[in-house]
């Protein structure tokens, strides 16, 4: 009878650990059905994948101060990447026994092209080792890529006509770019878009640094393409010509950026369609990415928290403070995968196109 008894109460403190949500390895349950609860762990691993100070590290740690705010007793460990950012992404899609919000990166959906560069290992968009799960904090319509040519080019004076350069003279001109970046998909977007194939140009990848140096010298290359603020700057000092600026409005512009007003916008490109105009300024937002094993539910609750920054007037002055039109980008979890993908598709055929 003693032991009966005995096997009964093992029984019922068996069931009483499972309704507590505690099985039998002491280890807290952590399934999508609980994740709403769960919010964040104890200790949540933040990586970037940029040197501190870039415009990710920046806007990253806004959104981790505002986190640390809400959530006093979490504590957020920051790390930054010293190299391309390789190791980072790496280590999250490895970290598929993280079911919670452990570990969580910060980058944009245009990291995607680092995949198909080659320098990096897993792509941004498998969904067996990333999901992203929410926006963060970027520009209201995507940072402009100019497309500068030296003011003393005299063969050609804008896209247009540098498209029929390039077609009379395949092989001749060569076109420098900032490689794993957005911009080296921009103006292979816009010259494959109008029939440029790829050995009708000499590409030459650089640092944005140098690029900007040749282009303004006319020197190792004929156009580049540079950062929005670069090339605002390098217009203003004369030495080049703006001849694209990859948006789709300029009526965002602020007021370091007016010297773009001259420069003609993509919607403006003699040719480029209008429902077309969208798709080849390349719109990827930046992005929060956790381990593909994370539930959808806790993505979703990330989301909603992040959201809450809106309403945070010194937050919000610290996002203005990064410059030009940034602001917190709010997407649903569903959004934010569909853009992904879509930036996941549309990098893959410039790629593939090439070849």
């Amino acid at each position: 009878m003693k032991k009966i008894v005995a096997l009964l109460l093992a029984v019922l403190m068996v069931f009483g650990l499972a309704a507590c949500g505690t099985p039998a390895n002491n280890t807290p349950a952590n399934n999508g059905n609980e994740a709403k609860e769960l919010g964040f762990p104890k200790v949540v691993e933040v990586y970037i994948p940029q040197a501190e100070g870039s415009m990710v590290d920046q806007s990253g740690r806004i959104m981790v101060d505002f986190w640390r705010k809400q959530f006093p007793d979490v504590k957020f460990n920051i790390n930054n990447s010293t190299g391309n950012g390789n190791d980072h992404g790496t280590l999250v899609a490895k970290a598929q026994d993280a079911n919670d919000l452990s570990v969580i990166m910060f980058h944009g959906a245009g990291a995607i092209i680092q995949y198909y560069s080659g320098d990096w290992d897993y792509n941004l968009a498998d969904t067996k080792y990333f999901k992203a799960a929410c926006g963060n904090i970027g520009q209201e319509q995507p940072s402009g890529a100019v497309t500068m040519i030296s003011a003393d080019e005299t063969r050609f004076d804008s896209i247009e006509t540098l498209v029929e350069y390039i077609k009379a003279h395949p092989g001749e001109i060569r076109v420098s770019y900032t490689t794993g970046t957005p911009h080296e998909v921009r103006i292979k977007l816009i010259l494959n878009y109008f029939g440029v194939k790829t050995t009708d140009v000499q590409w030459v990848p650089g640092k944005a640094a140098d690029i900007r140096v040749w282009v303004q010298g006319h020197t190792n290359t004929d156009v580049a393409i540079v950062t929005e603020t670069n090339g605002a700057a390098d217009v203003s000092g004369g030495k080049v010509k703006g001849i694209l600026n990859s948006v789709t409005s300029r009526a965002l512009y602020t007021k370091d950026l007016e010297p773009l007003n001259p420069v003609p916008i993509v919607p403006e490109i003699k040719g480029v369609k209008a429902e077309d105009a969208e798709h080849l300024v390349c719109a990827w937002p930046m992005t929060m990415y956790v381990p593909a094993s994370v539930p959808d539910e806790l993505c979703v609750w990330l989301g909603e928290q992040c959201a809450k920054i809106r309403d945070d007037a010194d937050f919000m002055a610290r996002v203005k403070g990064l410059g030009s039109t940034n602001t917190y980008q709010i997407f649903t979890f569903e959004e934010i995968n569909k853009i992904n993908q879509e930036a996941d598709k549309q990098i893959k055929e410039v790629f593939d196109s090439f070849k």
